[in-house]
């Protein structure tokens, strides 16, 4: 099969690889539209952890598409099913997953990370983490379910409730997500601080209101959005120590910090704010099976339009597209590999 494969730092190209073969609880699934995260651009710079992500290796995690083969103790999906898949691969014994916290295994596993992901024209899922495309959605919108689900789980552990004030530090595919989730879930108030102009102007095209910490002070920030207050609610996902501090020190008496972000190395910052002010500080990690669900119907209320988000360029152009990704310099908020 075809496949995009990232063969070492910065260098990626198309190959024929061995297509997948199922086991008996195994959907194969042929892939018709697949995201590109920024922990595959991390890959593909060579910046994760070598003794998990090793070339050569088709990268991805993003995934819809149509099941193509079923294993023989397979129920309930038969081939030509629209569906998307969970990537996430969990020990299923270790404390956390005893406790139904799969997706914090003490030895959580992705695809396109730990094993051949979905920058392929096939990928093999478990036939349990598989999830019906909803009526009408598209594959390439259905395939935003992933990082919307990081979204929803980020704003279910916020216990954001109805009239709440929100900042988002960091407006990318996540940051977005985030507010757009936030707002949905009954936020008065949703602000989204970044720095890259063209995140900003499409923020502002989405109808949000943005501010630029580098331009404008946290005072004046508190001062004109947040009633001189703060936010009560703060969603850290830039995974940096600035990103860090700022939610520390605008956040409001008793508001909540939600780190989204992760960090990429050891951060120094002050933290005492959140001794005298009495702020909690909330891990977010990818997802569970019911922000999956929630994602779905959030993708097929069409609330919102998606496709502003979205730029999709077919999987042979996948060397290119990585390298401008990478580069900095890109202006596409989200890009998708489709296949046909």
């Amino acid at each position: 099969m075809k496949a995009l494969v990232w063969t070492a730092a910065d260098k990626s190209e198309i190959q024929d690889i061995s297509k997948p073969e199922i086991a008996d609880d195994e959907v194969l699934l042929k892939v018709k539209a697949t995201g590109v995260c920024g922990t595959d651009l991390t890959i593909y710079k060579g910046y994760f952890p070598a003794h998990r992500a090793i070339p050569p290796m088709a990268l991805g995690h993003e995934m819809s598409g149509e099941v193509a083969e079923t294993g023989s103790a397979v129920e309930g999906y038969r081939k030509g099913d629209r569906v998307v898949a969970d990537p996430l691969i969990s020990c299923g014994h270790c404390y956390n997953c005893m406790r139904g916290l799969r997706h914090i295994c003490t030895s959580l596993a992705l695809f396109g990370v730990d094993s051949h992901g979905s920058f392929a024209e096939y990928v093999k899922v478990k036939a349990d983490k598989l999830y019906p495309i909803p009526e009408g959605l598209s594959y390439k919108q259905a395939a935003v379910f992933e990082p919307l689900a990081v979204a929803v789980h980020a704003v279910r552990r916020s216990r954001l409730a109805t009239g709440d004030t929100v900042l988002v530090v960091g407006g990318g595919p996540i940051g977005i997500l985030i507010a757009i989730t936030a707002q949905s879930a009954g936020a008065r108030q949703v602000i989204v601080s970044e720095i890259q102009e063209f995140r900003l102007n499409i923020l502002r095209e989405l109808g949000f209101t943005v501010v630029n910490p580098m331009e404008t002070g946290l005072e004046e920030i508190t001062r004109n959005h947040f009633e001189g207050i703060g936010p009560e609610v703060v969603f850290e996902v830039t995974g940096t120590a600035g990103g860090f501090q700022q939610a520390i020190d605008i956040a409001s008496y008793r508001g909540r910090i939600i780190e989204v972000g992760v960090p990429k190395g050891e951060q120094k910052m002050d933290i005492r704010k959140g001794n005298f002010g009495e702020l909690e500080i909330i891990g977010s990690r990818v997802y569970e099976p019911v922000d999956i669900k929630t994602a779905l119907k959030m993708l097929s209320e069409g609330r919102f339009d998606w496709d502003k988000l979205i730029k999709t360029f077919p999987l042979d152009a996948g060397p290119s597209v990585l390298k401008e990704l990478s580069s900095g310099k890109s202006t596409v908020m989200k890009a998708i590999f489709t296949l046909d």
